[in-house]
C-alpha cells in the first residue's frame, strides 16, 4: 500500500513526456501509441475549438497515471477522457480514483464521458465504483467474411445532476 498524501496530481508538463511515452510503449506496443510529439501537441494545444487537460499522478518522483481529457469550448460541460492510465503496481491502491478525482464532475449539468473496449472488465469496474454507468453497448461490427470491421464497446458517463426535491420525488414515487 502507498500513502495516497505523497501523490502529487499535477497538469502534464514538458518533463513528463519522455516518462509517459515509455509508458504508452510498454502498455500499448505501437497499437495507437502517444509519442512525445503528439504529447507535446497536446499540452500545447492553441485551438480556439477544442482544448485539452492532461494530468498525472507522481509517487515518488515518477509518473504513476496519467489522464487526457478533451474539452470542446462550445460546450465546456462536456468532458471526454480520451487516455487513462495507472501504472500496474499503483493500482487498487487508489491512485486511479485520486487521478479520477480531478476529471469527476462537480457543477450541475457537467458530463465526463469514456468510451472503452467491451472486454475491459477492470476498468469498467473502476469506472462503476467512481460514479460512472454505462449509457450506450456498441457491438461488434462483422464485414461480410466475418472478419472483425470495428470493435465493440462500452459509453461510460459521469453526470452531476441536480438533486431531486421532495415535491419531485413524492410525485416520482406516486406513480
Amino acid at each position: 500500500m502507498i500513502d495516497l498524501n505523497a501523490v502529487s496530481i499535477l497538469p502534464m508538463r514538458e518533463s513528463d513526456l519522455v516518462e509517459i511515452q515509455d509508458i504508452e510503449e510498454m502498455e500499448y506496443a505501437g497499437d495507437d501509441t502517444y509519442m512525445v510529439e503528439d504529447l507535446r501537441s497536446i499540452i500545447e494545444s492553441t485551438s480556439n475549438n477544442i482544448k485539452y487537460r492532461a494530468t498525472v499522478a507522481r509517487y515518488n518522483g515518477q509518473v504513476v497515471g496519467y489522464q487526457i481529457i478533451l474539452i470542446i469550448n462550445s460546450m465546456e460541460f462536456i468532458k471526454s477522457i480520451m487516455r487513462f492510465y495507472v501504472v500496474e503496481d499503483y493500482r487498487r491502491m487508489g491512485v486511479g480514483s485520486l487521478l479520477m478525482s480531478a476529471t469527476t464532475p462537480k457543477i450541475t449539468g457537467d458530463r465526463v464521458m469514456v468510451e472503452i473496449p467491451e472486454d475491459d472488465y477492470g476498468f469498467a469496474a473502476f469506472l462503476r465504483k467512481n460514479g460512472f454507468i454505462v449509457t450506450e453497448v456498441v457491438a461488434n461490427e462483422y464485414e461480410e467474411d466475418v472478419e472483425v470491421e470495428m470493435e465493440g464497446y462500452f459509453s461510460f458517463t459521469n453526470e452531476k445532476k441536480a438533486r431531486m426535491t421532495r415535491e419531485r420525488r413524492n410525485l416520482w414515487r406516486a406513480k
